[in-house]
């Protein structure tokens, strides 16, 4: 199994890619978040993250507890779905009722931000399983599936969803694999021991094929 670092796969992606982060509950995420960010900021590259129901705010707490610099954050757009909590530059907030009315909000808020810019965009989004779980039935959750579907493929943007294994395999309807199947990478981070390895499961890129990082 091939090892490297996470620049290497940041470095390895391309425009339009929808990358799939996928993490349990106790694995350092933050760690992944921390280094796609100062990646892009090492590019030049703008960074817009989708921050649903304060899940930004955990994930800034724990860069700090693990002894690393958050201030790279304060520079990111943020488009906030719920919550409350404010990191970054808040460009947008969307509060959470019916899924096609709270996309059409979104797609207010983000189509310009993407339209534009003339960098590629690094476009995070944090807590996508959380709106999942606020699905009030199938169809509402396939319903937000086929939102997504309008982004795949975006040559403004590479998208990193990240995944809570714990709270995404939770729902009763099965998420996870549909998510699987828009992506075009897909992550897998696991915790053995006291050891965290990210392993790529899934790329178009023959060469990210298990690509192996250590954190």
């Amino acid at each position: 199994m091939y090892k490297a670092g996470f620049e290497d796969l940041w470095n390895a992606l391309k425009r339009g890619e929808t990358v799939l982060i996928e993490h349990p509950s106790d694995s350092m995420s933050c760690k992944g978040l921390y280094s796609l960010v100062q990646w892009a900021r090492s590019k030049d590259y703008p960074v817009v993250i989708d921050d649903i129901l304060d899940t930004l705010y955990i994930y800034k707490v724990n860069i700090e507890l693990a002894d690393l610099d958050s201030s790279s954050l304060n520079e990111a757009l943020v488009i906030k779905e719920g919550g409350r909590l404010k990191v970054g530059n808040v460009v947008g907030h969307i509060t959470l009722k019916e899924s096609a009315i709270q996309w059409m909000e979104y797609e207010r808020v983000a189509r310009p931000i993407f339209e534009n810019s003339e960098k590629l965009i690094i476009n995070v989004v944090l807590g996508i399983e959380k709106l999942f779980m606020l699905a009030d039935s199938k169809r509402e959750l396939i319903t937000n599936i086929n939102n997504l579907l309008s982004w795949i493929g975006n040559k403004k943007r590479i998208a990193f969803y990240f995944v809570n294994l714990s709270l995404i395999n939770a729902i009763e309807f099965g998420v996870l694999p549909l998510l699987e199947e828009l992506a075009s990478t897909i992550i897998k981070i696991e915790k053995i021991g006291n050891e965290i390895r990210a392993i790529i499961t899934k790329s178009a890129n023959d060469e990210l094929n298990n690509l192996e990082i250590r954190l």
